[in-house]
């Protein structure tokens, strides 16, 4: 799952840079956002409507505060880098995520976990280190 998931999330790059002449990162979220919901209906339409009210301000931050502002900024910012530098800059999104879980809601990291951020951090930085030399 992860490689598949992997797969889609490039897929998802390489469009919004396809794209990015054509429609902004705003237009691009709309869409993809329109889609989603066409695709997801269904489930959504099994949600119990006491549970959806009962839900309603944390599904509302959430689709509206987190996933918007976040996708706006994402697909606003692919148009000033190249993919494979939106790529590796992704690659800090579960370190925050793991850094972020510690912090506010205080989940245990195991020393593994901790191995696997260095080496994300590490390979990032490598990264970063060959563009500057090619430049």
């Amino acid at each position: 799952m992860g490689l598949l998931s992997g797969f889609f999330y490039a897929c998802i790059i390489m469009t919004s840079r396809y794209l990015r002449n054509e429609y902004s990162g705003l237009e691009q979220l709309f869409l993809s956002t329109g889609v989603t919901l066409v695709i997801l209906l269904p489930f959504m339409l099994q949600v119990s409507y006491s549970s959806l009210l009962e839900n309603l301000p944390v599904l509302l931050f959430l689709g509206v505060m987190i996933t918007s502002i976040g996708s706006i900024l994402y697909f606003t910012g692919l148009k000033h880098v190249k993919a494979q530098n939106a790529s590796i800059i992704s690659l800090l999104e579960p370190v925050s995520a793991i850094f972020f879980a510690y912090l506010i809601l205080h989940d245990p990291v195991s020393t593994s976990t901790l191995i696997g951020c260095v080496l994300i951090l590490a390979s990032s930085l490598l990264m970063s280190f060959e563009e500057g030399s090619k430049n």
